[in-house]
């Protein structure tokens, strides 16, 4: 018989097979934690039932890893749930799988298992079965329930989904209006689904029918919702008795190994006694007690007949507090919303009026939280004001030598910062509740205890338990993990108190500054395990202040009494003068624009995106002197929104996004062509930088769309050329004469239509500038204007914008953009030699203006998954040094509200701004060779080059492989965003180096335009920022093939290739004899050589499959960072590690080609020679040559679709992986997560599925050690 098991985070399911594969026993309970016993028991009664003594045995889901003395009966889920599914079901062409904690699609297994493609959820429960089961418990129904209730509902109610806490929200809300409770269940079902489509099917094509499996497959609002969203019809999806087995079904199929019931009981029995527990996180008891104790004592005076109230509504509280003239609370309530803010209110000023009974006369209102406009206006309040500022006050109030708030709320958290009484940085919480004191009361409702009592029990916890930083749906997988290994319920809940601490300190705080004296605030202060988790993980003194629970509405009160002694609800003064400058941008950029259609012409189709917001008059002129019509797409809509996602496979910056969703709205309105270039470089007008690229996104957005719109379907031609205006008006033309000459259209039309054109350009950038020059010399002298600092389509998409500049022109404000700064005459070259992106030197000049002048305060806003903004935000901050501004990460998830809040609240922080002069002296000075030279760790190169530049008389020192404690070092000189690679060499220098040493650390940039080439920069600025000594060494690999000091630096990064291409066994061996070569001279024979060596090291292995490793070259030499999934693969595969050399070479025969090097005669010569060894090694290598053929075959297959793209060595990977395709049986990508360059890779190469002949995977990697990656790679493996 044949036994599968299929051991999930909530639930256990188990099938029995007969020999002729027929499911003879099955069952499926929840395990509570209590796998090992629940397991035992069924083992038991199998035993029982069949009488037998061995099976066969195979054990898959989640779970399965903890049984290390199973590990060879473990097989990966996906391909049990495909095996499964083949056999019962061999119609099917595509599983969704929806469980408890994990969501899968799986599809194209069903011919050529090669070419399985599948995909799974992130880290956050949104669109998994825990979503809905959340949301059960809170409402006191069973999942069976809800499938019952969703039957009865008539309207569906449109549910929030992007987190389960948040829904709540909704939900409560809702159900306070009277919607039916089926409607409402419908609308969660709904929102699941939606979840589900967007993280993990995304724009992946849907093939029919499909197998839906996993705990949620019999729920008729799934199951509805599923046919709704993915627009199935009735007989496309599958739901059969057997979905939740099929996967232990599956793994029965695969059951290779014999056990018998004897020694499977030992061992699970061993498993479940013999669990070993310790923990490195302190006890909460020894941090304090009773802190909350007495903190809300009324003054015990003779109440008053008058006070200031102020009330703050909040998504979880509603808080009142009365003040007298001094300023002390006489009266204060604490009521739960429960969704209804009106009703909340309404009841606290009834409770306050009992308490005086001569009645109470509010002298002035004022309302704060996310509710204040709508209690303002019921109430007509005197002042409406944001709630970081009330935060601020209370506390500022009650001390004035207070720096530091936390504040913690329900739904939502916040961090200010305060110096002399006024708030000077602040931060939310964004889409996730993790960081928030929701995220324990939901813990402690599925926990059975109620919140009250969680801090005594989390007190008596002498062991806590690390439950780590996770969603706070899927941390009751850590829980239940927990309770499986016996750890007792005062270390669990404990641990629950670390881990909103670290969620909050992580998500909200980041990197920013701490200060002396910290105010725990908000009702959070009630946990004692909480404040002692803040003390614990800070080393700080936390302290929480008189009435912590209502700080938002004591500060709200004291605002009400300001209010009432100006006499006045707004003493700002008027400046009215208006200038609309937006209109008079919008009239220049759609100057000549006619909104018609000629039938009887062509239509060209632009979409009003990115850079088209400032050359769309150029190419409208263009086209239209050619002869066609044009159609410029709408203004971004919440129509454009939903476009948008439904056009996009991957996730990308928002504004790249949202292009897909405006071409295809242009798409719908029967255009004949799309125009939509990629921008390779923009000349600046002062840039003095060696090359002016953009992003990698501009460099490739048609083909990024592309990728997702399939344009000879809809019979449009997309119209992609390259444009570089680098090379003078001349190649211009030349390109848009070739684009001509696809259009059918003449040279002469072409050459006159261009003319006309490229007249407008300087003429739209003047006038820009000279409104802002209007503006701020007539600006009164304590005139306060705002600055959008921004790229031109942040400053004009309404959604990319948020209404910032609406809500400030309402507020009574002028607003500038920096397109109206003279910011272009601006030289960086001291400051940013190698600022190779034109807007970063754009921005970096504006801020110098904007600093510099007394009147403007800038809002710089960003956009998420933007690899430029994550390196542009450190410098822009250091640049503003002690002058406030304003940061906005924009995203589509970004709320309104929240950015309405933190507007206000910068506005209210410059009220007390006087001024202060504090000057970042930085010049960018990237020291030369020096005796003592730190190496970031890279193996084996940086042991290579140690060797190098100890024979050259300096004193090399390797810094240590990073650790989780080195990566928490990194971790905080970041916002959260930045690439992997960056933070883990941040970590690597500031855990190993100290302020007192001297020397350099060896970092080689590079001509971008990936935010790699400006880690030099990045860093040195850090250490400067630390007051370090050590800066960085930074030469340009562009140059070394022109550089003699390096003239041996490419054959020790050939050593290091041929090395890691070795024998795994005897790479030590390797190391060794590289270094006697370097030591003795580095000459050709002696390369040729070794490369001898390391084949007779190859020979002796015997693997079958190969596989080639590419990527992001500094992840993949440093183990730590791809997590060291290769060191057991390559026992089993022949793995080729994509040749660093191969890459370099590439750059430089690149750069050599574009004709930009200065010793021609030198550069030539040695790429020749390069070139002529590495030709070599592959002569002698043969089959296990790492090479490829030739750099020219790399070239030919990356320029079909980049033909100029720079950066991330982008080009190379690209031409690498379709050239070696041939060579291996799959390619795995290992990436940092977010790096943009990755990102357009993923886009290119999955249109190119049918030329990539072998399976492709795309591993990213980020701060987090799930086990995700082994996962993924596994099921990939599989397959091979």
């Amino acid at each position: 018989m044949k036994l599968g098991l299929d051991l999930g985070n909530s639930t256990i399911k188990v099938t029995l097979l007969d020999s002729a594969n027929t499911l003879i026993y099955k069952e499926s309970f929840f395990h509570l934690g209590k796998i090992e016993n629940k397991v035992l028991n069924i083992i038991n009664s199998i035993e029982t039932k069949f009488k037998e003594k061995t099976f066969f045995l195979a054990i898959t889901g989640d779970n399965s890893k903890k049984f290390l003395k199973l590990k060879k009966y473990i097989i990966n889920e996906i391909p049990c749930s495909v095996e499964g599914t083949k056999f019962l079901y061999p119609e099917v062409k595509t599983i969704i799988d929806i469980g408890g904690q994990n969501s899968k699609y799986i599809t194209n297994f069903s011919s050529k298992t090669e070419q399985l493609i599948f995909a799974t959820n992130t880290s956050c429960s949104a669109g998994t079965g825990s979503f809905l089961e959340e949301q059960a418990s809170r409402l006191k129904i069973s999942l069976d329930e809800i499938s019952t209730l969703c039957r009865s509902s008539k309207n569906m109610i449109n549910i929030a989904g992007r987190c389960s806490v948040f829904s709540k929200t909704d939900i409560t809300h809702h159900h306070q209006e009277g919607a039916k409770i089926d409607d409402i269940l419908m609308g969660l079902c709904t929102a699941l689904i939606r979840n589900f489509k967007g993280n993990v099917i995304k724009r992946q094509q849907l093939e029919t029918p499909i197998l839906l499996i996993g705990g949620l497959s019999s729920n008729y609002g799934i199951n509805k919702s599923l046919k709704t969203v993915l627009q199935l019809k009735e007989n496309e999806l599958i739901v059969n008795k057997d979905f939740n087995v099929v996967t232990a079904f599956g793994a029965a199929l695969l059951s290779r190994e014999k056990i018998s019931i004897e020694e499977f009981k030992n061992i699970f029995e061993k498993e479940e006694n013999n669990i070993k527990y310790s923990s490195s996180l302190n006890p909460l008891k020894n941090f304090g007690i009773n802190d909350s104790l007495n903190k809300h004592n009324l003054k015990g005076k003779e109440k008053t007949n008058e006070g200031y109230l102020g009330i703050d509504i909040g998504s979880t509280s509603t808080n009142l507090v009365v003040t007298d003239e001094d300023g002390d609370v006489i009266s204060y309530k604490y009521l739960r919303t429960k969704g209804d803010p009106i009703s909340a209110v309404e009841n606290g000023l009834e409770e306050i009026a009992k308490e005086f009974p001569n009645g109470i006369a509010f002298k002035s209102i004022v309302t704060t939280g996310s509710g204040r406009y709508l209690i303002g206006k019921k109430l007509n309040a005197d002042d409406i004001i944001n709630e970081i500022t009330t935060q601020a006050k209370a506390a500022s109030h009650m001390d004035k030598d207070v720096d530091t708030i936390f504040e913690i709320g329900g739904q939502d958290s916040k961090y200010i910062h305060i110096e002399n009484g006024i708030v000077d940085d602040f931060e939310m919480n964004k889409i996730c509740a993790a960081g928030t004191g929701s995220f324990l009361e939901e813990q402690s409702l599925k926990l059975g205890t109620p919140i009250e009592d969680f801090s005594a029990i989390a007190l008596k916890g002498e062991a806590p338990c690390d439950l780590g930083e996770r969603c706070t749906v899927f941390i009751e997988g850590s829980i239940n993990k927990a309770i499986s290994e016996n750890i007792s319920y005062e270390n669990i809940y404990s641990g629950l108190c670390y881990s909103i601490v670290k969620n909050y300190l992580n998500g909200v705080v980041g990197n920013r500054t701490i200060g002396k004296k910290i105010f725990l605030q908000g009702g959070i202060a009630y946990n004692q395990g909480v404040v002692n988790a803040f003390r614990a993980i800070t080393g700080r003194e936390i302290i929480v202040p008189s009435f912590f629970s209502v700080t938002g509405a004591y500060g709200a009160s004291l605002y009400a009494k300001e209010v009432f002694d100006r006499k006045s609800t707004d003493s700002k003064e008027s400046f009215s003068e208006k200038i609309d400058y937006k209109k008079q941008s919008k009239e220049i950029f759609l100057e000549d624009y006619i909104d018609e259609i000629d039938p009887s012409k062509k239509t060209v189709g632009i979409p009003r995106v990115l850079f088209f917001y400032k050359l769309f008059p150029i190419f409208n002129k263009f086209f239209r002197s050619l002869g066609y019509n044009v159609i410029l797409s709408d203004e971004t809509s919440n129509k454009t929104i939903n476009l948008s996602r439904e056009n996009s496979t991957h996730e990308i910056c928002y504004p790249i996004k949202l292009a897909n969703g405006h071409v295809a709205e242009l798409l719908a309105k029967g255009v004949d062509y799309i125009f939509l270039p990629n921008l390779h470089e923009v000349m600046h007008h002062s840039s003095t930088a060696r090359t002016n690229y953009s992003c990698m996104y501009m460099q490739s957005v048609g083909k990024i769309v592309e990728s997702n719109i399939n344009f000879p379907e809809k019979k449009v031609v997309l119209l992609n050329p390259s444009i570089t205006f680098k090379f003078g008006k001349t190649y211009i033309a030349k390109t848009l004469l070739e684009m001509c000459e696809t259009l059918g259209v003449s040279k002469f039309k072409g050459i006159n239509a261009i003319k006309n054109s490229l007249l407008m350009y300087a003429r739209i950038t003047n006038h820009m500038e000279n409104i802002g020059k209007t503006v701020i010399e007539n600006a009164k002298k304590d005139e306060k204007i705002f600055v959008i600092m921004a790229r031109e389509y942040d400053v004009a998409d309404p959604i990319l914008n948020m209404g910032i500049s609406k809500k400030l022109e309402d507020m009574g404000y002028k607003v500038l953009s920096i397109g109206n700064l003279e910011a272009f005459s601006l030289n960086l070259e001291k400051d940013y030699p190698n600022m190779y992106w034109p807007f970063g030197q754009h921005l970096l000049a504006g801020a110098k203006i904007v600093k510099d002048t007394q009147n403007l305060y800038a809002i710089h806003i960003t956009n998420h998954g933007c690899g430029p903004d994550s390196i542009l935000s450190h410098y822009f901050k250091q640049e503003m040094s002690g002058k406030p501004y304003l940061h906005i990460e924009v995203d589509e998830h970004s709320s309104s509200v929240g950015i309405i809040t933190r507007l206000e609240a910068f506005v209210n922080s410059l009220e007390g701004y006087t001024g202060k002069n504090i000057n970042w002296n930085y010049k960018s000075h990237l020291e030369s060779n020096n005796q003592k030279i730190y190496i970031p760790y890279m193996y084996p190169l940086s042991n290579l080059l140690k060797e190098k530049f100890k024979k050259e008389g300096n004193s090399p020192i390797i810094l240590p492989q990073s650790t989780a404690k080195s990566l928490n070092v990194g971790k905080k000189f970041i916002k959260g965003k930045e690439y992997l690679s960056l933070t883990n060499i941040l970590g690597d220098i500031f855990s190993n180096i100290t302020k007192e040493d001297e020397g350099v650390i060896f970092l080689p940039q590079d001509e971008g335009g990936e935010i790699s080439g400006q880690y030099a920069e990045f860093i040195n600025r850090k250490l400067y920022e630390e007051k370090y000594k050590v800066k960085v060494f930074s030469p340009f690999l562009e140059d070394i093939p022109q550089n003699n000091e390096f003239k041996d630096y490419f054959y020790v990064t050939i050593l290091s290739d041929l090395i890691m291409n070795s024998n795994y066994n005897e790479r030590e061996k390797y190391i060794e004899l590289a270094k006697n070569i370097i030591n003795s001279g580095i000459t050709e024979d002696k390369i040729l050589k070794f490369t001898n060596e390391i084949k007779k090291g190859l020979l002796k292995l015997n693997r079958a499959k190969n596989l080639l490793v590419i990527g992001e070259f500094s992840v993949l030499m440093t183990p730590t960072m791809n997590k060291n999934l290769f060191e057991a693969l390559e026992k089993k595969y022949h793995l080729y590690y994509s040749p660093y050399s191969e890459g370099l070479l590439f750059k430089w025969i690149s750069y050599f080609n574009s004709k930009k090097v200065k010793d021609f005669k030198l550069y030539s010569s040695n790429i020749n020679n390069y070139t002529s060894v590495i030709e070599k090694i592959s002569k002698i290598l043969g089959v296990d040559s790492p090479y490829s053929e030739s750099i020219s075959k790399i070239e030919d297959y990356s320029k079909i679709d980049l033909k100029h793209f720079n950066g991330g060595d982008g080009k190379y990977r690209l031409g690498k992986t379709l050239d070696f395709n041939s060579k291996v049986d799959g390619i795995i990508a290992v990436n940092s997560m977010h790096e943009n360059t990755n990102t357009v890779l993923k886009h290119i190469l999955e249109n190119k599925k049918k030329d990539l002949l072998k399976p492709y995977i795309n591993l990213e990697f980020d701060y987090s050690s799930h086990g995700n990656m082994n996962f993924l790679l596994d099921s990939f493996l599989f397959y091979l």
